[in-house]
C-alpha cells in the first residue's frame, strides 16, 4: 500500500475528539450571550421614565441661590 490510500487515524481520531468539546463550547458562548441580552433589556426597563419618580426641586430657592 502507498502512503497515498492508507486512511488517516490518526487524524479522524482528533477530529471525532475534538467535535463535541467545540459544539458544546458554542452552545455555551450561546447562552452566555443570551443571557446578556437579557440582562441589557432588564436594564433598559428598570431605568424607563414610567417607572423612575418625578423629583419636584422647589424652583424659589433655587432662583435665589443664582441671583
Amino acid at each position: 500500500m502507498s502512503k497515498v490510500n492508507q486512511p488517516l487515524y490518526p487524524a479522524i481520531i482528533c477530529l471525532s475528539l475534538l467535535t463535541v468539546p467545540l459544539l458544546g463550547s458554542l452552545l455555551v458562548i450561546h447562552q452566555v450571550v443570551k443571557r446578556l441580552e437579557d440582562l441589557g433589556e432588564v436594564g433598559k426597563e428598570v431605568f424607563r421614565s414610567v417607572y423612575l419618580p418625578i423629583l419636584n426641586f422647589p424652583e424659589k430657592s433655587l432662583a435665589n441661590r443664582l441671583s
